[in-house]
Order: C-alpha cells, then sequence, then structure tokens
C-alpha cells in the first residue's frame, strides 16, 4: 500500500501548492463565500497537528483483533457506496434547485440512518478494535486540539467583508443543526464507521487519506456554485476540507476517542460562524 499512500499525500500536496502557485491564498468555505480559510494556514495548522498527534504520547497500543474478513469487506462497500452516492445526493440538490435544508435531511439519512440500519443488518455496528488506556485517550487529544484551533482562527484565520446574520436566534438553530449533521454526523460516518473498516482492511494512512479524499468530495457539489470551476473547486476541498480530514482521521486513528473528533469538528465550525455574529 505504499504506492498509494505517497500517491494520496501527493494528491494533496499538490492541490494546495496548485492553489498557492495560480494566486489563491484564500479559499470561500462558509457564510456563501463570505468566510475564507487560508490554503497556506490550513497547511501549516495540519501539520503542526499531525506532528503533535503523533507526539503525544510517543507510543500507544492499537489495532484490531482478528476480524470476520466477509463480514469486514461486506461492510466496508456498504460504507464506501453511501460515501460516493453522498455528492451525487448533493449535486442533484444543487442541480434542480432545491432548498438547501434538504441537505441536512440527505445528511441524516447517509452519515445515520443508513449506514447504521445497513451495519445492523450485515454483521453489527460496532467493529471489535483495542483502544488506548483511558488517560491517554482523553488526555492524548487535547494539545493537537487546541494548537489546531488556535492556529486555524489565530494566526491564519480572518473574516470576510460582508458577513451578517440575521437574528441570534438563527445563530443558535444554525450552529445547532451544523452540530449534528457536520460535526457529530460527519465524523460518525467518514471517521467511526467508514475509516476503521477501512484501517483494518488497508492499514493506517491509506485508510486516512481515502477517508479524508471521500470527506473532501463530500463538499465538492455545495462549493462548485460559490467557487465557480471544477478544477478550482475540487483543488480548494482537498486543501481545506480535505487536509482537515487527514488531521480529524489521524486523530481518531491515533486515540479512538470519538469525542474528541467531534470536538475538533464543531471548533472549526463553531468558531467559524462566530463571525457572523
Amino acid at each position: 500500500m505504499r504506492w498509494w499512500t505517497a500517491a494520496g499525500w501527493t494528491l494533496f500536496a499538490v492541490s494546495s501548492l496548485g492553489l498557492l502557485l495560480t494566486g489563491h491564498g484564500s479559499v470561500p468555505v462558509a457564510g456563501e463565500g463570505a468566510i475564507g480559510v487560508s490554503v497556506l494556514g490550513s497547511a501549516v495548522t495540519a501539520a503542526a497537528a499531525l506532528l503533535l498527534i503523533r507526539l503525544v504520547p510517543p507510543a500507544l497500543d492499537g489495532g484490531f483483533p482478528r476480524l470476520d474478513r466477509t463480514r469486514l469487506l461486506r461492510q466496508t462497500w456498504l460504507l464506501a457506496g453511501l460515501a460516493g452516492l453522498t455528492p451525487l445526493a448533493f449535486g442533484l440538490l444543487v442541480a434542480l434547485d432545491l432548498d438547501r435544508s434538504l441537505g441536512l435531511l440527505i445528511k441524516l439519512l447517509m452519515f445515520f440512518l443508513a449506514p447504521l440500519a445497513g451495519l445492523a443488518l450485515s454483521g453489527g455496528i460496532r467493529l471489535p478494535r483495542t483502544r488506548p488506556a483511558a488517560l491517554w485517550r482523553w488526555l492524548g487529544p487535547v494539545p493537537a486540539i487546541v494548537g489546531y484551533l488556535w492556529l486555524f482562527h489565530g494566526p491564519f484565520g480572518r473574516p470576510e467583508d460582508g458577513l451578517a446574520v440575521s437574528s441570534l436566534g438563527t445563530l443558535v438553530v444554525t450552529v445547532f443543526l451544523v452540530f449534528l449533521t457536520a460535526s457529530v454526523g460527519e465524523e460518525v460516518f467518514y471517521r467511526a464507521l467508514l475509516q476503521t473498516r477501512l484501517e483494518a482492511l488497508l492499514g493506517r494512512w491509506p485508510a486516512i487519506l481515502l477517508s479524508a479524499l471521500l470527506f473532501a468530495l463530500m463538499h465538492l457539489p455545495t462549493r462548485l456554485p460559490i467557487l465557480g470551476d471544477l478544477g478550482y473547486t475540487l483543488a480548494a476541498v482537498l486543501a481545506v476540507q480535505g487536509v482537515f480530514g487527514l488531521v480529524a482521521g489521524y486523530l481518531w486513528s491515533r486515540y479512538r476517542n470519538l469525542w474528541a473528533v467531534i470536538a475538533l469538528h464543531a471548533g472549526v465550525n463553531h468558531l467559524s460562524l462566530l463571525w457572523l455574529v
């Protein structure tokens, strides 16, 4: 799997470098294009977080006991199929100019109802795995999460002009829905369900890279109307959402703490929404 790992890292690196070389130093990611993320900042922030995850602590227990490979393959293909259908569903939503609130229903269906029902009917939702001791499972992620959020919203974070919110109530509802469907739903599906099974089949880094790629592609249909050009949009989601997926994936793989990756995702999304106050 070394070739896949090298190809995956190259894809993400080329996407970020290509944006920088073509003058796209900041990529719109939220607020209908009103909030931008620094491409260089995204890469530097991710690199710092990945290093902290690797070093705190230097060694951790982990891995999988002997698994039923037939069940594992069946469930992995099921989840990969749902991951492939999700951007198509969002693409249809955008193409037909349907109410964007339907996107919330798509996420509830694709990230909760369909995968959990499918796994329950194909051998069970839980996949046996070993986890680090409780101390490191809960304290180990803290430096990486704090460091990532500080860099992301501090030195490399800035709001664009033209931000507005109609009311505090609207902001509260938005935060809750984003937390449920993105911070929780996306991490449950892409990390806890899909990546875990890919790790059992392919190993750590091929699984992290593949799940991060699928996670990035999920954002492609909704970013395309804002960014316009397909090549630019593809590079943008790989350089921003995809690179974030690498950090979230490694955080999950090292500590097996779902609340930690949810906290990281929520910190990115919700602190960004505070710019709308």
